[in-house]
């Protein structure tokens, strides 16, 4: 199935295949950002796409909104220079283990997104973000969730070892 974006984007139409089927606006995704616009920008590309997504600038108000729906996935701005992010991810995965991280940052390096990955994070992507890789980064953290959900043999742990 291929499902064709045309909202609110200067970029758009992209083309983009469904996440193992199921229907995103079941999908629920929380965009964590300190700038508001850049939030609002990550957003509005999900949401073109269908999926439910919750945003926020405030650390505090992302574990809130966490402990109240589960979500699953979670992009997140970060500074590499700070442990905020790995922090809050570990946070998120006491409540949600199975929530999927991509983790954003203006200081891309191949050394910080390969330390982001480590760490836990899906995938690391660098701003400015580039609205198609964002969705395929999305659509491919959501099918390696739905295959962590699909077979008992992955635990969290196991499921972390494979993707590396």
């Amino acid at each position: 199935m291929e499902v064709v974006l045309r909202k609110n984007c200067a970029c758009l139409p992209i083309p983009v295949q469904a996440t193992c089927g199921v229907d995103p606006a079941k999908i629920h995704i929380l965009v964590l950002d300190r700038n508001p616009k850049s939030a609002h920008s990550i957003g509005q590309i999900l949401k073109s796409i269908g999926y439910q997504v919750s945003l926020t600038t405030h650390r505090s108000e992302a574990l809130a909104l966490a402990e109240e729906k589960l979500f699953n996935l979670v992009v997140k701005a970060f500074d590499p220079d700070t442990v905020d992010a790995i922090a809050l991810m570990n946070r998120i995965r006491t409540i949600t283990p199975d929530t999927q991280f991509i983790l954003i940052s203006e200081k891309g390096s191949i050394q910080v997104a390969v330390d982001a990955i480590h760490k836990g994070a899906y995938d690391y992507l660098s701003k400015p973000i580039n609205p198609a890789q964002l969705i395929e980064s999305v659509r491919k953290a959501l099918d390696f969730q739905a295959l962590i959900a699909e077979d008992p043999i992955f635990s969290p742990e196991a499921a972390a070892l494979w993707q590396r």
